[in-house]
């Protein structure tokens, strides 16, 4: 369970950052986020995530799910639901907050590092989406994510490093911002995650029987 967890996590956010920077290529405008960006979202960033949902605590629930058939795609169902879900509205969310910036501060560079830092932010709360597939976060107890938020904790001061910490600012070829920023971002990854969170929700009312 908790491997293709892991899975889903990775495809979620690979998919965002695909449909991101394709969305960009196709409208003509420059990269919303550079190949060093996305590195260290997948490299520094990624590993906690990824960590965190290697080791996280069994639901409640995990012994009355039934197995998987010998025959069963290992992602299908409501794991690659969840996976596309999250990958296509974090990326309609990151391509907004792009534009956004772009035409407000009429700055190229300023807009791409806002977007890069709503990047790792995102990716945060794709992992947080992944942690359990089978119910929405307000149905899941601390209990069940706890090593999750412990880790996503420390994905959070590697994101604001690569941010305000000269050597790192270098390496992710980002810029400093302000705290308005930071309210967009995480208001806009808050909201991205919750609309993922609602449509976890959906499909358990239409498909109740949850399998591995």
């Amino acid at each position: 369970s908790n491997i293709k967890k892991v899975f889903v996590y990775v495809l979620g956010l690979s998919l965002s950052e695909a449909l991101l920077t394709g969305t960009g290529i196709i409208f003509g405008f420059s990269a919303p986020v550079l190949a060093a960006q996305i590195l260290w979202v997948n490299i520094a960033v990624g590993i906690f995530p990824a960590s965190a949902l290697s080791r996280k605590e069994p639901e409640k629930e995990i012994m009355n799910m039934s197995p998987s058939e010998e025959k069963k795609k290992f992602m299908e169902g409501r794991a690659l639901f969840v996976a596309c879900t999250a990958g296509i509205v974090n990326a309609a969310v990151l391509f907004g907050i792009f534009m956004f910036f772009k035409s407000s501060f009429a700055s190229v560079p300023y807009a791409r590092s806002v977007t890069f830092a709503a990047l790792c932010v995102n990716s945060l709360f794709i992992a947080l989406s992944a942690a359990n597939l089978s119910k929405p976060i307000w149905e899941s107890s601390f209990g069940e994510n706890r090593t999750t938020a412990m880790f996503l904790g420390l994905g959070i001061l590697v994101s604001v490093a690569a941010v305000y910490t000269s050597p790192l600012v270098a390496v992710s070829d980002s810029s400093s911002m302000g705290f308005l920023e930071w309210i967009i971002i995480l208001g806009a990854g808050i909201l991205s995650f919750l609309a993922v969170e609602m449509a976890k929700w959906g499909i358990n009312k239409k498909i109740p029987n949850y399998k591995i």
